[in-house]
């Protein structure tokens, strides 16, 4: 279990991106945008580590971006790796190893039940919450990392488009030259 985040880009936007695109061969196009995505992945991962809770060390060194390259699409993915424990562990399912499924606390973050409830609210046994239902508290330590490193750099991808097309010249001017010599 985990939390899913999903992020599109104004069809406008992405209309003027592929208007900036269109003279180049899909083959080129392709390795234009990876590169401009793996960019702006790594900055956006970069401001989702400076903007994560303080003291989440296994959070923070969980961050992790990949593009990856389709016939029809390039995607990227921005977030904190879950998974598995492995083998010989004797951690729980949710423990530093896998800090992905935690750090949706630490973005949305979460509410515990409020304090100071008389003891006629409480139940017995597995009714214990029924009591206790609408007493929540205010939300703790909701920093927002995720949704705020996109919001950072949501209007950039047209810059990064750019910077990625001078990129590519540049390494097939390197390559020319190696080739000529």
């Amino acid at each position: 279990m985990g939390i899913r985040v999903k992020f599109h880009y104004a069809p406008a936007e992405l209309k003027s991106l592929t208007a900036t695109l269109q003279h180049l061969e899909p083959n080129i196009r392709k390795k234009v945008i990876r590169i401009a995505l793996h960019s702006w992945a790594q900055k956006v991962k970069k401001t989702m580590k400076r903007g994560a809770y303080k003291k989440a060390t296994q959070t923070k060194a969980a961050i992790v971006a990949k593009v990856k390259v389709y016939r029809r699409a390039v995607w990227s993915g921005i977030g904190v790796l879950t998974g598995k424990l492995s083998k010989g562990i004797t951690k729980g399912r949710y423990g530093d190893f896998a800090p992905g499924w935690r750090a949706h606390f630490y973005d949305g973050g979460w509410r515990a039940y409020a304090k100071g409830l008389p003891p006629k609210h409480l139940g017995k046994g597995r009714n214990w919450r029924k009591g206790v239902r609408g007493t929540l508290g205010p939300v703790r330590y909701a920093t927002h990392f995720i949704r705020r490193a996109y919001a950072a750099h949501a209007g950039t991808m047209r810059q990064e488009v750019s910077d990625g097309l001078a990129t590519y010249l540049k390494r097939m001017q390197t390559k020319a030259k190696r080739a000529a010599t």
